[in-house]
């Protein structure tokens, strides 16, 4: 677990890190597996010494499996609101696939072994997953938000949802202003302390350039990526932007 202020903790999950917001009414961000949420949950009352009653919110940047995975899990032990991007829906319903390429599914799967925290028999089975390609859709929570551009959290009016697509269809950013804070799922990966945008699994490279660019007018002090540790930042415009998909991958699987 990583304190990244006095607000935000990170906690490490099978692959990616999952954000607690530790305010007055606490928020999950990215609930990964459900061994991961799990895991979460634990940490909340065992480290925070919070009750689990004053879990309010579980939100995601995007819709894909390893994102919303444990939202089940949590959902059946705690009332909580779930809220997801409004282009989630289509795809929760399973009128939309995402678009993996073979090359997306080898890299996602280079990247786990690389991790060598691979998700559990269980986890695999009782996963919330969305939008893959020969699977049935897999999703037992009730969506109580549709979250689009412009619009607050709830619960968190400080926190502003940025759609940012390229990743996938349906990704979005999380932005507080006063904090300077962007909570950026898998739109960027953080590589030893360098932040990149993800070329790795990506539906659409040059809409990926195109949130970020719509990002870089934005004041930013710490960013905090799916993939990597949260880092401190001088600009967005810091990200380095690997021109093909080789580069990345290389330093991912160093």
């Amino acid at each position: 677990m990583l304190k990244v202020d006095n607000k935000i903790y990170a906690v490490k999950g099978r692959v990616n890190y999952i954000y607690i917001l530790n305010s007055e009414n606490i928020i999950i961000f990215d609930p990964e597996f459900p061994s991961s949420a799990s895991k979460v949950l634990y940490f909340i009352e065992n480290n925070l010494k919070r009750n689990l009653k004053e879990v309010k919110l579980i939100c995601a940047t995007h819709a894909h499996v390893d994102h919303i995975g444990g939202l089940s899990k949590i959902t059946s032990l705690l009332q909580v609101d779930v809220a997801l991007p409004l282009k989630s829906k289509n795809i929760i319903e399973g009128k939309e696939k995402y678009k993996l390429s073979i090359l997306d599914i080898f890299c996602d799967f280079s990247l786990l072994i690389k991790s060598r925290n691979f998700p559990t028999l269980k986890d695999i089975f009782t996963t919330d997953r969305v939008g893959m390609k020969l699977l049935p859709n897999r999703f037992y929570s009730k969506v109580t938000k549709w979250l689009q551009e412009g619009e607050t959290l709830p619960y968190a009016p400080q926190w502003s949802v940025i759609e940012t697509p390229g990743h996938s269809i349906d990704s979005v950013c999380f932005y507080n202003k006063k904090d300077k804070s962007l909570i950026t799922g898998d739109l960027i990966v953080v590589i030893n302390k360098q932040a990149y945008i993800n070329p790795i699994v990506m539906e659409d490279h040059a809409v990926a350039i195109q949130s970020l660019n719509k990002l870089c007018s934005l004041e930013i002090s710490t960013l905090y990526s799916g993939y990597g540790s949260p880092i401190k930042i001088n600009s967005m415009k810091d990200i380095i932007q690997p021109a093909v998909r080789s580069c990345c991958l290389k330093l991912l699987l160093k």
